[in-house]
């Protein structure tokens, strides 16, 4: 019964997950470094590894955010 920030930004080169504000993880390479990988909401890109809760509401942007901007969309 708890509600949680998590945001995850995402380039060729870098991977960043934010819970709350947080940085969790700060990685080089990133997902999209594979073209037509593709992507998932709610699990990995294979299927596995479920979220397991509700899913209030969902924004996709076209560049990175920084940290500042994704705590302005919702951070606690």
């Amino acid at each position: 019964g708890q509600w949680t920030h998590v945001a995850c930004t995402v380039s060729t080169d870098k991977t960043a997950i934010y819970v709350n504000g947080i940085s969790v993880v700060d990685a080089t390479g990133g997902a999209l470094s594979a073209a037509g990988t593709g992507a998932a909401i709610g699990s990995n890109r294979n299927g596995t590894e479920a979220f397991f809760g509700a899913i209030d509401s969902l924004r996709a942007y076209r560049t990175a955010r920084t940290p500042p901007q994704i705590c302005d969309d919702g951070c606690p």
